[in-house]
């Protein structure tokens, strides 16, 4: 995947060199099998957070991310995997408007 990718999907921008957040029901089948001949390794987001954005994290380098408060089971999964979440309440801003941390950003290099 792209270094500069925007994504808003079931999947998020690469979380890291070989990690993907995934709302694996909602992937196609086509990037499922691209990703996994990639070599990705799969972080499934908790399916009751997929209408609070779990999938919208913003990867800022170096195993830390951007996420929303309301997403704790996810949160604590990408913490469990080993990186560093970041949170900031998401309701008003992101949730009701429809765009979470990588939709309020413009691209960024990462690195």
């Amino acid at each position: 995947m792209l270094r500069e990718s925007r994504s808003c999907g079931p999947c998020s921008d690469p979380l890291d060199e070989n990690t993907a957040l995934v709302d694996l029901p909602w992937l196609a089948v086509e990037t499922v099998e691209l990703l996994k001949v990639r070599s990705y390794q799969f972080i499934e987001i908790d399916p009751t957070e997929r209408s609070t954005l779990a999938c919208n994290v913003l990867a800022l380098g170096n195993k830390r991310l951007l996420a929303l408060d309301e997403n704790a089971k996810t949160n604590a999964k990408l913490r469990a995997a080993g990186f560093d979440v970041r949170t900031f309440p998401g309701s008003e801003l992101c949730i009701n408007g429809g765009g979470g941390p990588t939709c309020l950003t413009r691209p960024l290099l990462r690195g």
